[in-house]
């Protein structure tokens, strides 16, 4: 693992998508296993280090004639460097959300701006998403809704949002997606797995 996490250093100037969904995944593997304890911190200090380079080189902003790996690319590097606590990154989500009804987000980031806005969120704008995705109609829309309200890490609300799944809100084959949502979230696990119990 201290290989592969020292090799991965020189990808930081990778633009191939294929070769970066490889590396995102393979830092968001152990991510979740380094999750919750002391040395956390310095490892997404040393994940930001390898990706937040070509997240700030890749945008916010389409460019003209742009193919359509570089946008799948553009939503899971900027997601990545925001949850591995880059704060320009996490401001800017959030400013768009928040002028959401001026400027609508542009669908390619729709996702990966609310999860970002949950990770760092509290209960305003947990009852904001629960709001938009009863109001919603596209089945889409609505995935992307349901997978951000189990990325909140305040425990309150996680109990709250699988309580929420449970109910005729919530399509009985919408309720994986939510705990899937729930599992793969740190603050959630534990909760989640003695609520499936």
């Amino acid at each position: 693992t201290t290989e592969a996490l020292d090799f991965a250093r020189h990808y930081s100037s990778e633009t191939d998508y294929t070769v970066w969904i490889e590396v995102l995944s393979g830092l968001s593997h152990i991510y979740n296993l380094v999750s919750g304890t002391s040395y956390e911190k310095a490892y997404k200090t040393y994940a930001l280090s390898i990706i937040g380079g070509a997240a700030e080189t890749i945008g916010w902003e389409k460019r003209t004639n742009e193919d359509h790996t570089t946008t799948l690319l553009r939503s899971s590097l900027l997601f990545h460097a925001g949850m591995y606590g880059d704060k320009k990154v996490i401001a800017h989500a959030q400013k768009l959300f928040k002028n959401k009804t001026n400027e609508p987000i542009n669908p390619d980031l729709r996702g990966m701006v609310y999860n970002l806005v949950a990770m760092n969120g509290g209960k305003k704008e947990y009852s904001e998403i629960r709001q938009m995705f009863l109001k919603v109609e596209s089945h889409e829309e609505q995935n992307r809704l349901l997978h951000a309200l189990g990325s909140f890490k305040d425990s309150k609300l996680v109990c709250d949002v699988l309580h929420f799944a449970m109910t005729k809100e919530v399509r009985l084959q919408d309720r994986n997606g939510i705990f899937g949502s729930v599992l793969s979230n740190e603050s959630g696990r534990g909760i989640a797995w003695k609520f499936m119990k």
